[in-house]
């Protein structure tokens, strides 16, 4: 007897995926994959606006069924207001993916299938409460997205899936040694319980003179950061972008890249809270780093597609300096700011695959003059680079904000090379705007259709949010914050 909704947000595209083992022709198998999703989006969506009790801080919606209670295992869900976020952008973002296959013709029942696979890791992922399932989930994600890489990929695209997969993997061994480490010392995968115990361990001896606590820390923050991902285990991410169909790209940057913060937040901070007040500044600084290369890197490249790749792994720094600030500021936009970028990069990944699908190409130096041919795409495209590089009354604007005024006492100088970064993001996502929609039209562009129906209403619907979200930001933070203080007050709390 299921008697949470999360339970029902896992199992609603497991099933998905089930059926599109079935013959199928490529209507039916498509209109499964939108018909689960459709549900799950509703359903996330009631949890966070309608269900959840916003004053509250700890878990919602709690369901625990005993599975293996000799060896602390056990199905246990439950989600706060972060997580309740997570879980109805995740459903959002592949709600809009499944939209945007809608021509998906290479055997489709796999491609959906798939892709219906990573959307039950990804909710497992939100709302797992027990290690262990967090880390069966985790590895759910993992091989079917390196089957969707290298199956539709592009023509880079084997390397492309391997390099995702040994960078991905390697992570996850870590995060394998920290659990089997945890379950042979604690005797319970239970996440508040190990967040109790885990830090009382600070004065078992270790090796190199770290105590235990300190090397389960140091594995799980790898194996996190691999997915954030940070400076310099972030090579896999580019050419994973740029290979990968725009439905999967759209999926990786709107929630994979959420899953290495939200486990850095939801697990291996707060198994180590010392670790984090003692090195904060280290973790602001690899977060000020990461925006201003992950800036850099998306100005020197000529193909849209990789500039957007490169810019994804600078906004991700923003989470690390808020979260190291540890002020409620800095960690609630942290928490905004993941939310945020997964609709604007999942937008502007929209419009490269909208660009590449008419002109055949994704070279920047050969685009240019589409915003009359396209106008549509145009303003749509616009309120994407718009909200990625921070304008007022945009999304992104409110999540910055919130970081760097919070790590500003803290860390004055992280925030300045912060500033450096978005000073530099405006420039490249200016001049991209520039070299696509404006200057001189190319032979040929004035006979390129503007998106559809469909594709404007798969843009849209991210759009809206950005505007509602930079208009009134409170839409989404009041929702979050009771869980986000609650998290940031475990996190400065001495360890026993």
């Amino acid at each position: 007897m299921i008697s949470s909704p999360l339970t029902l947000l896992i199992f609603l595209p497991f099933v998905g995926a089930l059926l599109q083992g079935l013959p199928l022709g490529r209507v039916a198998s498509r209109r499964i994959a939108i018909s689960s999703s459709a549900l799950c989006l509703g359903l996330s969506a009631w949890c966070l606006f309608v269900g959840m009790d916003s004053t509250i801080g700890g878990m919602q919606f709690v369901e625990r069924v005993a599975w293996m209670p000799d060896f602390g295992i056990g199905w246990l869900v439950g989600a706060d207001g972060f997580s309740l976020a997570l879980l109805f952008l995740s459903s959002l973002i592949f709600f809009v993916a499944y939209l945007a296959s809608w021509k998906e013709s290479n055997n489709p029942r796999a491609y959906f299938g798939l892709l219906l696979l990573v959307q039950v890791g990804v909710h497992g992922i939100f709302s797992a409460g027990d290690l262990f399932f967090f880390f069966v989930f985790w590895e759910l994600v993992l091989l079917p997205m390196f089957f969707l890489i290298n199956g539709w990929g592009g023509e880079g695209r084997r390397l492309a899936a391997w390099k995702f997969l040994l960078f991905t993997l390697s992570g996850s061994v870590l995060f394998l040694i920290a659990l089997v480490i945890l379950g042979a010392k604690a005797g319970t995968f239970d996440i508040a319980a190990l967040r109790e115990l885990v830090p009382g361990w600070s004065t078992d001896s270790g090796w190199l003179g770290m105590s235990l606590t300190d090397w389960i820390f140091v594995l799980l923050f790898l194996a996190f950061a691999v997915k954030l991902p940070v400076f310099p285990i972030h090579t896999w991410l580019p050419a994973a972008h740029v290979e990968a169909p725009t439905p999967v790209s759209v999926v990786l940057a709107g929630v994979l890249l959420k899953l290495g913060a939200y486990g850095m937040l939801r697990v291996a901070f707060p198994f180590a809270p010392d670790m984090l007040q003692l090195s904060a500044g280290i973790f602001a600084a690899l977060g000020a780093f990461n925006v201003v290369y992950g800036a850099w890197a998306a100005f020197a490249q000529s193909d849209f597609k990789r500039m957007v790749a490169y810019s994804s792994i600078g906004h991700m720094g923003f989470f690390l300096i808020g979260l190291s600030a540890l002020t409620f500021s800095g960690v609630a936009g942290a928490g905004l700011q993941l939310f945020v970028h997964g609709l604007s990069a999942g937008m502007l990944f929209l419009v490269v695959g909208a660009v590449q699908a008419r002109a055949g190409h994704r070279d920047l130096d050969r685009l240019g003059g589409l915003g009359p041919a396209m106008p549509r795409l145009h303003s749509l495209g616009l309120i994407a680079i718009f909200t990625s590089l921070g304008l007022p009354a945009l999304a992104g604007f409110p999540a910055e904000a919130l970081v760097l005024f919070g790590a500003w006492k803290a860390f004055p100088l992280a925030v300045v090379f912060s500033l450096l970064g978005i000073f530099v993001t405006g420039w490249f996502l200016v001049t991209a705007h520039r070299k696509v929609f404006t200057g001189f039209l190319r032979p040929g562009v004035r006979a390129i259709e503007d998106i559809n129906s469909r594709e404007t209403i798969v843009l849209l619907i991210p759009a809206g949010l950005c505007l509602l979200l930079g208009l009134y930001p409170a839409f989404l933070l009041d929702r979050m914050s009771a869980a986000l203080e609650l998290m940031r007050v475990g996190l400065l709390t001495p360890a026993p």
